[in-house]
């Protein structure tokens, strides 16, 4: 089960949700993205060297300079740096696709992640919120609303996203990483920052 767990950690890792969402607005209306260059898909190449790429190199170098103890995060106070490269990359990001001609869609989800975190950041100076939860709450907004706009049937990706929503927060939990209400935290956070961003798109 503990094997388990860190897999889903990996897989979900809260970097590469962004990622798996605009995978999954791809997935749901792939006709949206037939002006791409380089194919539908080619968008991915700019969204995951930003939002996961460059956040990991970051984090390599403050381990290496012992601004961190561990990639994990687990010490509280030392998420400070690292989540404010994180909103900055975010919203570089979503600057960058709204330089192009992208739909509203996924504005929304770049926009609704940057939300989050910022939320997230502001609830880590009480507790260390859990940003697995954080951004699965942002996933599981994306797969609801690719499922309303998709033109290929999206219902059985929605429940499985669902499932592994919960899988998620639960493997957070069984390795003992966070607290419940850390959990909840951020699944909350994560959808209340997807709700604000669909004010502007």
């Amino acid at each position: 089960m503990k094997i388990f767990a860190k897999i889903l950690s990996f897989i979900f890792h809260p970097l590469l949700l962004p990622t798996l969402g605009t995978a999954l607005i791809i997935k749901a209306n792939p006709y949206w993205f037939g002006g791409l260059k380089n194919g539908n898909y080619s968008i991915l190449f700019i969204i995951t060297p930003l939002t996961f790429g460059f956040p990991v190199i970051t984090l390599l170098l403050m381990k290496a300079l012992n601004f961190i103890d561990d990639l994990h995060l687990r010490d509280q106070k030392q998420r400070f740096i690292p989540f404010v490269a994180i909103m900055v990359y975010y919203f570089w990001t979503f600057m960058v696709l709204r330089s192009q001609q992208l739909p509203d869609t996924i504005l929304w989800m770049m926009l609704g992640s940057c939300v989050a975190v910022v939320f997230g950041f502001i609830t880590n100076i009480i507790m260390k919120i859990s940003l697995h939860a954080l951004g699965m709450g942002c996933l599981l907004c994306v797969a609801v609303q690719a499922s309303i706009i998709g033109y290929t049937n999206m219902i059985s990706i929605l429940l499985l996203c669902i499932l592994l929503v919960g899988l998620v927060g639960t493997a957070r939990l069984y390795l003992k990483e966070h607290k419940p209400q850390e959990i909840y935290s951020g699944y909350i956070l994560g959808i209340l920052g997807m709700m604000i961003a669909g004010w502007f798109y």
